[in-house]
């Protein structure tokens, strides 16, 4: 009997460690030398070295668990400030089982919950990177996944037993020198940063809605900003921006009244956006601020920075697989990732096609789906089924972005099937494309079929009475009337294109004038948008058979001026196109002397312009005013010859 009791202790366990470890069935104890044959496979000593180190009871062993759990939280607190794993862990328990009951309570107690799951900062380490279909690393771990494991979860690390360090840990072997300092911000009064709170929500978030309002100005009033440099210096932006729409005296570094209103706000946040920083972690947090910073930057008439800060924030936003389509229940963390790249998306599009440059991220590149048409206010209820529903008898604000998304979708494609610099089909040995007449007509017709799919609440009307819906929907016709110029624009002076942008050009000059009565939108995309508009019908008067002076659209004009003068102040750039403008509708160019002496008193004022000699640089110019004097722009129309066209192939054209 002893020795029966002797044999049973002696006796190997089932598993080895390594099959235990990965769950997988063992054939130790029929193989010969009890050498299994996953451990053959992979040239492993099959040892029971873990399965033998008994508990010896089910108490110890939960002991043991419970003493793990906490050393790894308390890594991973220290890994990821600021995370809160006890609310992920619930919100993920909600969604993951119908059956459960939600605990019911008030809207503050839901905001507060809300406001926890957002504010939190993911970091990722580069074995949990996003790798596309392309990357053959992707391709081999989903191979070996099914091939010796039979399941999907599984890690880079634990199909890699046998990599060497010194070939995988290379961040420990190259440190790069970060300023671990936590920078010292300079906030706004109380009172003055709940106003430029307010007014950005009002004039940005109302049309590109980065931010979730209930949860940011939760954290504010939490004074999170005290504690977390990354949400203050999202708050920080907040205020610049929500500084261009004030006269508070104390937005200004110096003098008020300048453009340079936020800039306070704004250079403080100048280290953190030139650090060389480590892009295997990005924060939410991190891809608003780069959203924000462009969004001053537009602002302030720095738009060579531009272009560069929304490529970076891209690609920190595809480093974590922001672009890709996550298929689960809606939740307030993915809405928040959605609505950041989707703003980066408009953005690049809106920047690339104003001045003339290649779009950073093509529409096949990304497949996430649009934000939902779902008010901030309507994220989160008691009842999980109704969450994130918007109530039928209430229009959503967010579906204008929605609408203005497939506007910019369609602008992309337009820049790469018409402004293409070379035929994407030379690469397939020159395969037939599509003709040009054929694009054109697919395009009008979609945006025919776009118009028609705008809700009532966003459909021109200059007699709407809410005010909001009235300017969304200002904005988004605006928009449209300059997609349809920049189709037809490139086939000028054929009769049909002459035609379209015409009329396109002549109905955003009455939502322009319809705009004036109730306030303009301070909007770099806008007034891009109708200083291109401007310049384009001008084009179409230089070479009509008739004196352009003597036309009645020369007299309409004014409209587009009065604009660009109305927000000049605020946005630079708005000034210089109405410099542009104003030479051109000059009968002479006596006008010069004019704007130079306007923008000496602008320049005195502290506002800095230059003339944008970037625009339309494929019209020919009048040989006779070329040099006549140093301020006439380089591009200046022919009023007697007829525009050239220019090449199909050009991507400055896009303006």
């Amino acid at each position: 009997m002893a020795s029966q009791s002797d044999e049973k202790k002696r006796r190997l366990p089932r598993a080895c460690d390594m099959c235990k470890r990965k769950k997988i069935r063992c054939d130790s104890d029929q193989m010969p030398g009890k050498r299994c044959s996953n451990c053959v496979a992979f040239n492993l000593q099959c040892t029971h070295v873990e399965a033998m180190n008994s508990l010896g009871s089910a108490k110890g062993y939960v002991q043991t668990l419970e003493g793990r759990l906490d050393k790894m939280e308390e890594l991973f607190k220290h890994r990821v400030p600021g995370f809160n794993l006890d609310a992920e862990l619930r919100e993920e328990t909600e969604e993951g089982s119908s059956a459960l009951q939600v605990r019911r309570g008030d809207q503050d107690q839901d905001v507060a919950r809300l406001s926890e799951n957002l504010s939190r900062t993911l970091s990722i380490r580069p074995d949990t990177a996003f790798f596309g279909m392309s990357c053959v690393r992707w391709k081999i771990y989903r191979l070996r996944r099914q091939q010796y494991f039979g399941r999907e979860r599984t890690t880079s690390n634990e199909l890699l037993v046998r990599r060497r360090e010194q070939f995988w840990n290379r961040q420990s072997k190259y440190p790069m020198r970060m300023n671990d300092t936590v920078p010292v911000y300079v906030f706004p009064d109380p009172d003055l940063m709940l106003t430029l709170v307010t007014l950005y929500f009002t004039h940005y978030n109302s049309y590109l809605p980065l931010l979730h309002r209930p949860t940011f100005e939760k954290a504010m009033a939490d004074g999170e900003h005290w504690t977390d440099h990354l949400y203050a210096g999202t708050l920080l932006l907040v205020c610049a921006l929500g500084a261009r729409h004030s006269n508070d005296p104390r937005i200004f570094s110096t003098q008020p009244g300048g453009s340079e209103a936020g800039w306070k706000y704004f250079e403080q946040l100048t280290s953190f956006q030139t650090a060389l920083q480590d892009r295997t972690s990005t924060t939410l947090y991190e891809l608003q601020i780069h959203c924000l910073s462009v969004l001053y930057l537009q602002a302030v008439g720095l738009w060579e920075t531009v272009a560069t800060q929304i490529g970076l924030a891209l690609r920190m936003a595809q480093q974590i697989g922001a672009h890709v389509h996550k298929n689960r229940p809606p939740n307030a963390r993915d809405e928040a990732w959605k609505r950041a790249f989707w703003v980066l998306i408009f953005l690049d599009v809106s920047h690339a096609c104003h001045y003339g440059r290649p779009v950073a991220l093509r529409y096949e590149d990304f497949d996430i789906g649009f934000p939902l048409e779902c008010d901030d206010i309507y994220w989160n209820h008691p009842d999980s089924a109704r969450r994130f529903r918007q109530p039928a008898d209430r229009p959503s604000a967010l579906s204008f972005f929605v609408c203005l998304l497939k506007l910019v979708n369609t602008i992309a494609y337009v820049k790469r099937s018409i402004y293409h610099t070379r035929n994407p089909m030379i690469l397939m040995g020159g395969q037939r494309r599509p003709p040009e007449t054929e694009i054109v007509s697919s395009l009008d017709a979609f945006l025919n079929q776009w118009l028609q799919s705008v809700p009532e609440h966003l459909r021109w009307n200059p007699n709407n009475q809410d005010g909001l819906f009235f300017n969304q929907s200002a904005f988004l016709h605006i928009t449209y009337h300059y997609t349809r110029i920049l189709v037809h624009r490139p086939y000028l002076p054929a009769p049909q294109s002459i035609a379209t942008c015409r009329d396109a050009a002549l109905a955003t000059l009455d939502v322009v004038e319809a705009q004036r009565r109730r306030g303009y939108i301070q909007s770099m995309h806008l007034v891009s948008c109708v200083n291109s508009t401007t310049l384009t019908m001008l084009l179409i008067l230089w070479n009509g058979a008739e004196d352009p002076f003597k036309t009645r659209e020369i007299q309409r004009v004014a409209i587009c001026m009065d604009m660009l003068k109305g927000v000049e102040n605020r946005l630079p750039m708005a000034g210089a196109f109405w410099d542009v403008i104003a030479e051109l509708v000059s009968p002479d160019t006596s006008h010069s002397s004019s704007r130079r002496s306007r923008q000496g008193s602008r320049d005195s004022a502290g506002s800095s312009h230059s003339q944008p000699a970037f625009l339309y640089p494929n019209v020919r110019v009048n040989p006779e005013q070329q040099g006549s004097s140093a301020s006439t722009p380089s591009n200046y129309p022919s009023r007697s010859g007829h525009a050239t066209r220019a090449s199909h192939s050009h991507q400055g054209r896009a303006s």
